[in-house]
């Protein structure tokens, strides 16, 4: 039987910013994030600031501010499985940005 990660999220929240862990649940037990930060995973969860937006763009990151980026109409009317993926995939971005790492190819438009 498959370990289910039981990921929450508040959605009903107000253009703002937020930490990370005070607006979601379930994260610490990502296999994948564990993985990828190891034991720092919850120092650096702890840390993460989201900032929900009216911006017309989903979910990224703010390279400037290496914080996550999240439009309110798209945290209010996502599934939690797809929002679950999503900030796993920009955790490992902002992990990117904090080792120095490049998060745009020079040769791609986004």
């Amino acid at each position: 039987m498959k370990n289910k990660i039981k990921f929450s999220i508040k959605k009903d929240l107000e253009v703002g910013n937020y930490k990370l862990l005070d607006i979601s649940m379930g994260l610490e037990y990502s296999k994948s994030l564990r993985e990828v930060f190891g034991k720092n995973l919850e120092k650096f969860l702890s840390e993460v600031e989201v900032r929900i937006t009216r911006k017309s763009w989903q979910i990224w990151i703010d390279d400037s501010k290496g914080s996550i980026m999240i439009n309110r109409n798209y945290l209010k009317k996502s599934q939690n499985k797809i929002l679950y993926l999503d900030f796993v995939h920009e955790l490992v971005h902002l992990k990117q940005l904090n080792d120095g790492k490049e998060l745009f190819h020079k040769h791609l438009k986004y």
